[in-house]
């Protein structure tokens, strides 16, 4: 039986872990994207009178920011779920 709890238990460590590293990897993948956004307009990379430009810049973006949102909303309620198995595991224990 004690060998069941640790083995569940390291196994909802490592899904933890994936899922705090999804987290992060998403809040660094569109934090990254708007900085360099950001700089390419201050640096005026972007034409932003050209219409097929600002299209294609409007397109990334919500693939960006929208994936990325994604990922961090789903890993996020993964994460607190897992957080509570953990903590009713810990009170068994």
């Amino acid at each position: 039986m004690n060998d069941e709890i640790v083995l569940r238990k390291n196994i909802l460590d490592n899904n933890f872990q994936k899922h705090l590293q999804i987290t992060t990897g998403s809040l660094i993948v569109a934090f990254t994207y708007v900085i360099g956004l950001v700089i390419a307009s201050i640096s005026n990379q972007i034409d932003w009178i050209d219409s097929a430009n600002v299209t294609l810049i409007i397109i990334v973006t919500i693939f960006v920011i929208g994936s990325s949102s994604i990922f961090f909303i789903r890993s996020n309620r993964k994460l607190k779920r897992i957080n509570i198995a953990l903590q009713n595991l810990i009170e068994i224990i």
